[in-house]
């Protein structure tokens, strides 16, 4: 029923949802957080790697959305709005890390600003009480964090670390967490439940698993590569960009002469959108050929995927989720 729902939102023009989550309807800024959701994700990724820190700023970027969608004087600009509000939290948070020893990072964090206070920022009355209604349901120890840094005075995690006696990187993690739990139920709102994408995340992640196995053990996956368009555009690390799926072919082709394995660790999935992390093994006689770790976002139309990020990690991926 939902993917119905998401089917017929399509439709749907970006100002017609802007207006109607700018009079208080949940459902279409949900379905806005679908649309732009992908895009944003690849966009941090592309400039903090991928890690939680891409996926902070874009649930970062919800939050804004959520409370300065009214100051949007042109809704059918929203697109360019978000990338715009994304962009800034990712450059913020390379400064800030840069001003800041790599093995301190989460005792010396400091919170990215936020333009107000959630509570001051959200205009409509029925969009108000959505979110509190909202928070009400996310853990106690998880909205203790949301409401100093949204609603109260608080904006650095140092402050909250203190007032609530946790430790910095615990503020850091909870954050997280009730900023994607509440991306999460707005999704839920619009009619985006959690069965579909349960189901789609099962299935992608079976294809991708087993057209990997496939493909370094036979050195060949005609359903793999004819998943992709034949006019795939690759975005390569340093800024490279291709066109057609070959370029792709010869990719798998060249770890095949030099010994290279990789090795599937994790498969997200959401709407049009996968991410596949894995995991490099290089030959024992060259065992720097490549970096640990490997995320390919891919972008899917229809059936096909049209375009993709390629990001390699300088360390191997996270454990997955059990």
């Amino acid at each position: 029923m939902a993917h119905a729902r998401f089917l017929s939102a399509g439709a749907l023009h970006d100002a017609e949802l802007v207006r109607a989550a700018q009079a208080g309807d949940t459902t279409s800024l949900g379905i806005l957080f679908e649309r732009y959701r992908p895009r944003l994700l690849g966009l941090a990724i592309s400039l903090l790697g991928y890690r939680a820190a891409a996926e902070d700023a874009v649930h970062d970027t919800f939050v804004i959305a959520l409370t300065r969608l009214a100051d949007l004087n042109d809704p059918a600009a929203v697109g360019g709005w978000l990338h715009t509000t994304l962009r800034h939290r990712c450059l913020m948070e390379r400064r800030t890390a840069r001003r800041r020893p790599a093995v301190e990072i989460d005792a010396a964090l400091e919170a990215i600003p936020v333009e107000g206070r959630l509570e001051d920022g959200i205009e409509n009355a029925q969009l108000r009480e959505w979110v509190w209604n909202a928070l009400s349901r996310l853990p106690e120890s998880v909205r203790a964090p949301m409401l100093l840094r949204y609603f109260a005075s608080f904006e650095s995690y140092e402050e909250i670390a203190t007032i609530l006696g946790i430790p910095v990187g615990t503020v850091r993690s909870r954050l997280f967490d009730g900023k994607a739990r509440l991306a999460a139920l707005v999704l839920e709102a619009a009619g985006l439940g959690a069965v579909d994408q349960r189901t789609l995340q099962s299935e992608r992640r079976a294809f991708f698993f087993e057209c990997m196995d496939e493909i370094f053990r036979s050195r060949r996956c005609d359903a793999y590569f004819d998943a992709h368009a034949e006019d795939l555009r690759i975005d390569w690390p340093g800024k490279r960009t291709t066109h057609g799926r070959h370029h792709l072919q010869k990719e798998y082709e060249a770890d095949f002469d030099d010994g290279v394995i990789m090795s599937p660790q994790r498969v997200l999935a959401s709407g049009n959108v996968s991410i596949l992390e894995g995991l490099f093994r290089n030959p024992a006689d060259n065992p720097d050929h490549c970096p640990p770790g490997l995320a390919l976002v891919m972008f899917h139309d229809g059936s096909q995927i049209t375009r993709m990020n390629l990001h390699l990690s300088p360390r191997p991926p996270r454990d997955e989720d059990s």
